[in-house]
């Protein structure tokens, strides 16, 4: 009977986790009809190890930029800092004057990429959400800047 209420116990918890969507924590809603496809191709990216102490944010999300480069995950971050046009690339000069004073601490091995982006922007106090053509970092008062032209139409 123990192995019968265990096993069910097992299932129940394991049917739980299985259907429990994750949320982030500093995740913005998408404003890509096709973000489900896009989340789907970061659910497949894992990040052998990461180690940061202190380090400039700026670098943190170049280091993931880069690694997602290497591994060919055709995936792009970009900050935007509610400038009009298109976000810059990371690192760009739009990027650098205010982030580059932002410093975040991670480690850890077999992260998912978005577990690392959401843990990144806690510790800088940014938030991100997918676009049309990349996975933006951004302040909350970019991302509402950004969208306000659209609810405007």
């Amino acid at each position: 009977m123990k192995t019968i209420s265990r096993n069910l116990l097992l299932l129940a918890m394991a049917w739980a986790v299985a259907s429990c969507e994750h949320h982030w924590s500093r995740e913005l809603p998408a404003r890509n009809p096709k973000a489900e496809r896009i989340y789907e191709k970061f659910h497949e990216m894992i990040i052998p190890r990461v180690e940061f102490t202190n380090a400039p944010v700026v670098d943190a999300v170049n280091f993931l930029a880069e690694l997602a480069r290497e591994k060919n995950w055709g995936v792009n971050l970009v900050f935007s800092l509610g400038a009009a046009g298109p976000p810059p690339p990371v690192g760009g000069p739009a990027a650098d004057h205010k982030l580059k004073e932002k410093i975040v601490t991670l480690w850890g091995t077999s992260m998912r990429f978005l577990d690392a982006i959401d843990n990144i922007c806690s510790q800088a106090d940014l938030f991100w959400w997918i676009d049309s053509r990349a996975l933006v970092i951004a302040s909350k008062e970019a991302y509402e800047r950004s969208i306000a032209p659209a609810a405007r139409k």
